[in-house]
């Protein structure tokens, strides 16, 4: 699932539930409990695979810097260049994620905002908000840096994907809008 309707869920579950910290808990599980509901994710996972890239590995300085060429791995190089080329080839997804997450930010900041001048709420909010989604946060450098990819971290991350429910794109978009929604009716009710 997408972060912002992880995020809205987590601050209203926290706004609604009396004691905050079963509050800040059932925000935490609510993400797990909304990755079972169908819904389309973007595969950066599977993106990458695709463009045959190879993300930030120790052979990239034995790799000749060759951009898309098949066969052969795309270098990530650290020079302006290559952060550019980069990004080119899999700029669709990584821009969908980067809005995706700002609006989660965005979301989650106005509905704390909105409870001032209740301190205690807007700090707690911004925590459900933010439990909603660490889960997903946890898995961010599992996909970005390869050397991780192994002992307990990887069954995490292994574990979290097995909960995906994944639908085509126009349901699974639908169900997270709608889902999107009723929170946020129940929140300013």
């Amino acid at each position: 699932m997408l972060e912002t309707p992880h995020a809205i869920v987590g601050a209203v579950i926290v706004s609604k539930v009396v004691n905050p910290y079963l509050g800040l808990s059932l925000a935490f599980l609510s993400h797990f409990v909304l990755d079972k509901v169908p819904h389309w994710n973007p595969k950066i996972n599977t993106d990458i695979k695709q463009h045959n890239i190879a993300v930030m590995s120790d052979k990239i300085k034995d790799t000749p810097h060759v951009y898309g060429m098949k066969n052969r791995p795309m270098a990530f190089s650290y020079t302006p260049r290559g952060v550019f080329r980069y990004l080119g080839s899999i700029k669709k997804v990584y821009v969908f994620v980067a809005i995706d997450i700002i609006t989660a930010l965005i979301a989650g900041f106005l509905m704390a905002l909105s409870q001032l001048p209740d301190t205690r709420m807007v700090v707690l909010i911004i925590a459900g908000a933010f439990l909603g989604v660490l889960p997903d946060i946890t898995k961010y450098p599992y996909f970005l840096f390869s050397k991780l990819r192994y002992g307990v971290y990887k069954k995490w991350v292994l574990f979290e994907k097995s909960l995906q429910v994944d639908v085509d794109f126009i349901p699974g978009v639908f169900v997270q809008v709608t889902l999107i929604i009723l929170s946020l009716v129940w929140f300013f009710s």
